[in-house]
């Protein structure tokens, strides 16, 4: 391609096209000043009117090139990463583009292209955003073929179809490596400074306003899939953080809640189940109330929390197994004990003489759990979103002068009034309720399901699952939070509207089982699923090199089969009287001392020809020109079949 220049400069619109699809597909991923210079380079290509490189193109380029990446130092502190990684490929996309002036600078943009969609899917994998990425990914190849097809035999269309055949044809082997490849452990999604993006989920403290704060994010937390039918709603407690310490103002964990524990449960109402959870960037797993094993990777700790060895920074697909009844440490030792009693010293003066007025009355631990219980239902609290701020000591000023609140403040007094009772208590946090999906037939939760409630420890039963925000609104429990009345002014529309059994909620739910299933089976497709489906395949845990070996022989399968199927598509679509006409051509030449090669096409034969023999060269590009055109494109038809028939007849080899 020695006269690349001339032709880069008619399409270099095709070039500076599919390098701002890429800029635009990554833009809402990148900060605005990054696609901004990207597309200005690319805008200021388009606009030259250049040929070939000049000097100052050269010294804007280089100048671009500093100011982009000293601009994603500052940023980031680092070229490393997924953020800033990607941030440098969007500004090398633009300047290469801004210096494309011959076909191989246009090739190497065309590679930036297809890399440009493999970075969207370090930010984002659901489905949705299949459908631009795969868009971007047939726009660059419909440019690639453009800008081989020198001779401009195709026509948009057939390009495009073309391009839409070849990709297709690429599925069956990217299949194959997708499910043979070996899969590694640890994040392939997420990468670098991917903890600092993202919806965070639950914290590993609790204080007035973290819970609710979450609950305006509709974001998804994880879905889960049951082996026979799913806990009714009532029961669907999901096991997060555990707070045993309370400094006056705020839970957090003790040091017991990382322990593991290793003796089995005894009780009823055993489910399995299957979770994909969303990354949280945090080490811990939900599971439902209360979970009997750790999945693979994980341990369960004395607080009855499942913790993962490392931060979840990917989707990540685990079973679990819990026990809705069972009694868990029927004895406490002294130590534990005085950890779930601890209060800083006059914490709550005004709810201390409420308990101990109490205890007066009521002399079992039961007996104030229900008075403390009937507190909440009976006195004018209000549940709601946008509670008051709390001043002087949080627990009194909520129990006797705001009263309105939410599930944070109902589980975080009442586990001080048990405490002040001499009750052992704690705070556990996670996720209440969640919506069937009746079309995946999964539960789907999601961060407006997070919530808190209290844990007691009572003599001879061990420890006992409070709610007091049940006490106050049983709605929130029974229905889940769309349905609660009181919250109808706080929740926006579309919370309150995915509860309904509307056709938009059927469509939502429709949307999500795909997504799910995407989700389930591509994104979270690790070494265990992996293992999973080799095994009932019929591949008893292989290693690398049985994985090899099957790749290499499902490589040799696809080749065999594509190329029985090219060759069958030939001789199906092959006009049987313009392969004729050609053959009748080879023949001529053949006789005449020139043949063709083993691999040789029409037109390369022809051209060969055609330099070594100037006196039959204008006719015989002719010929091979025309059938070239109703061999491969749209030229075929019975006129131009009868003037090629009538070309080849005339056609003399020997003339001079």
């Amino acid at each position: 391609m020695n006269d690349t220049r001339e032709r880069i400069g008619v399409r270099i619109h095709w070039v500076a096209a599919i390098a701002a699809l890429g800029a635009l597909l990554l833009a809402p991923h990148m900060k605005v000043w990054i696609t901004t210079l990207a597309l200005g380079a690319i805008a200021l290509r388009v606009a030259s009117r250049t040929a070939s490189p000049t000097l100052l193109g050269r010294i804007l380029t280089w100048s671009l090139m500093v100011v982009g990446t000293g601009g994603i130092l500052f940023e980031h502190h680092t070229l490393l990463g997924r953020g800033p990684g990607v941030s440098l490929l969007v500004v090398l996309l633009g300047l290469k583009t801004l210096e494309t002036f011959t076909f191989r600078d246009a090739f190497i943009v065309i590679m930036m292209g297809y890399m440009t969609v493999g970075a969207a899917f370090l930010f984002e994998q659901d489905l949705l955003y299949v459908i631009p990425g795969a868009a971007v990914a047939v726009a660059v190849t419909i440019v690639f073929l453009r800008l081989g097809d020198t001779s401009a035999a195709l026509s948009l269309r057939e390009q495009s179809s073309y391009a839409l055949r070849l990709l297709a044809l690429s599925v069956p082997l990217a299949l194959l490596l997708f499910v043979l490849f070996p899969r590694i452990s640890g994040p392939m999604w997420s990468l670098g400074d991917a903890a600092a993006s993202g919806v965070s989920g639950l914290s590993d403290t609790m204080s007035p306003g973290r819970i609710s704060q979450l609950i305006l994010s509709n974001e998804p937390a994880f879905r889960a899939s049951f082996e026979g039918s799913p806990p009714p709603r009532e029961l669907r407690y999901w096991r997060g953080p555990v707070l045993s310490r309370y400094d006056g103002r705020t839970w957090h964990p003790s040091w017991w809640a990382s322990i593991p524990r290793h003796e089995p449960l005894a009780g009823s109402g055993r489910l399995s189940y299957d979770i994909l959870l969303e990354p949280h960037h945090k080490q811990w797993l939900l599971a439902l109330d209360i979970p009997d094993r750790a999945p693979p990777g994980a341990i369960e700790t004395q607080t009855f929390q499942l913790l993962s060895i490392k931060p979840v920074t990917e989707r990540m697909r685990y079973s679990a197994e819990s026990l809705l009844d069972t009694e868990t440490d029927p004895q406490l030792p002294q130590r534990r004990r005085r950890l779930n009693l601890a209060l800083p010293p006059g914490v709550a003066p005004r709810a201390a003489a409420l308990v101990s007025s109490w205890r007066e009355q009521y002399p079992t631990a039961r007996g104030i759990v229900a008075a403390a219980l009937r507190h909440f239902r009976e006195e004018p609290f209000t549940y709601t979103l946008t509670p008051p701020a709390l001043s002087g000591d949080p627990v009194d000023d909520f129990l006797f002068s705001t009263r309105r609140g939410f599930c944070e403040h109902f589980s975080s007094s009442f586990t001080v009034l048990m405490r002040l009772a001499g009750i052992p208590a704690r705070v556990v946090t996670g996720y209440q309720g969640g919506e069937w999906n009746p079309i995946g037939n999964y539960i789907e939760v999601r961060q407006s399901d997070a919530h808190a409630w209290s844990e007691v420890w009572l003599e001879g039963s061990g420890w006992e699952r409070i709610d007091p925000t049940a006490a106050v609104s049983p709605e929130r429990v029974e229905l889940g939070i769309g349905s609660t009345t009181s919250l109808a002014s706080d929740l926006p529309f579309l919370f309150r509207a995915r509860y309904g059994a509307g056709i938009l909620n059927r469509l939502r739910q429709g949307w999500d089982t795909i997504n799910y299933q995407w989700q389930n089976w591509i994104v979270a497709y690790g070494p265990d699923r992996q293992m999973a489906m080799l095994e009932k395949l019929g591949f008893d845990n292989p290693g690398w090199r049985e994985l090899a070996w099957l790749m290499a022989l499902g490589m040799a399968l696809l080749a065999t089969l594509l190329t029985l199927f090219h060759f069958w598509r030939i001789r199906a679509v092959e006009p049987v009287p313009l392969k004729r006409v050609y053959v009748r051509l080879v023949r001529k030449l053949t006789t005449a001392g020139m043949p063709p090669g083993s691999s040789e096409g029409a037109l390369d034969f022809g051209e060969r020809i055609a330099s070594a023999n100037p006196g039959i060269a204008a006719d015989l590009r002719g010929i091979t020109e025309r059938y070239t055109a109703m061999r491969y494109g749209s030229a075929y038809s019975e006129e131009n079949l009868k003037d090629l028939r009538q070309r080849v007849r005339r056609f003399d080899p020997n003339a001079r």
